[in-house]
C-alpha cells in the first residue's frame, strides 16, 4: 500500500459517477427467459451500452468461432473482466441459436434451470438490444461491495487510518475511489 499518492482513478469516478449494479445474478429476469452473461474487453463498455450486443461487432472468428454474440448461462464465478447480464427467450426458433430448447429434456423451466446449472454456452440468432441488459459488471464491483459490506473496512478507508492510502491494484484502487466519492456525496451517514 502506499500512503499519500492521489488514487488515479478518483477524477475518472468524480467525472463519471454512476451507482454499482446489482449484484450479478440478482436482477429480475422475465419468466420463460435465461439469465446470460457475455464478457467483454473493458474498452468495448461504453459501445455495448449504448448499441447493446451486436453481431457486427462479434469476434468469435479469433477464437476459432462464428462471428456471433455467445454467451454463457448462470452466474459467472468470479468477474475478471467487464461481464454483460442480459435476458433472452430461449424458446423454440426464438433467440437463441446454440441453446435453444425444442422440447428435449422437458418444461422451458426446466430447460432454464438446466442452463444455468451447468453454464451452458450459447450463441444468440441476432443483436441483444440495450433494454435487454440488466447489468454491466466490472472486476472492481465487487470490490466496492465487501468495502461497502464491512463497516470497519468502510470506515477506515474513507475516514479512518487509511482514507488516504492506495493498493497499487486498479481494481482495488478503482473500487476505492468509488467509495470515497460515495461518502463525500454523504451516502454512508
Amino acid at each position: 500500500m502506499s500512503r499519500g499518492r492521489r488514487n488515479e482513478f478518483e477524477d475518472e469516478i468524480n467525472r463519471h459517477w454512476e451507482e454499482l449494479p446489482p449484484t450479478p445474478g440478482t436482477a429480475p429476469v422475465p419468466p420463460g427467459h435465461v439469465r446470460l452473461f457475455h464478457y467483454t474487453d473493458p474498452e468495448n463498455v461504453e459501445s455495448i451500452r449504448e448499441h447493446g450486443l451486436t453481431r457486427s461487432r462479434a469476434r468469435g472468428s479469433t477464437y476459432g468461432e462464428p462471428n456471433m454474440v455467445w454467451a454463457s448461462a448462470g452466474v459467472p464465478r468470479e468477474i475478471m473482466k467487464p461481464h454483460v447480464e442480459f435476458h433472452a427467450d430461449p424458446g423454440y426458433r426464438q433467440e437463441l441459436d446454440i441453446g435453444e430448447h425444442y422440447g428435449q429434456g422437458g418444461t422451458l423451466e426446466e430447460h432454464i434451470q438446466h442452463m444455468e446449472a451447468v453454464h451452458s454456452s450459447v450463441t444468440m440468432r441476432g443483436d441483444v438490444p440495450p433494454s435487454r441488459i440488466l447489468a454491466i459488471h466490472q472486476p472492481w464491483h465487487e470490490h466496492a461491495r465487501y468495502i461497502e459490506r464491512d463497516p470497519q473496512t468502510l470506515a477506515d478507508y474513507t475516514t479512518g487510518d487509511y482514507k488516504d492510502w492506495n493498493t497499487g491494484d486498479p481494481d482495488t484502487d478503482r473500487a476505492l475511489a468509488w467509495v470515497r466519492a460515495k461518502h463525500r456525496r454523504g451516502a454512508y451517514r
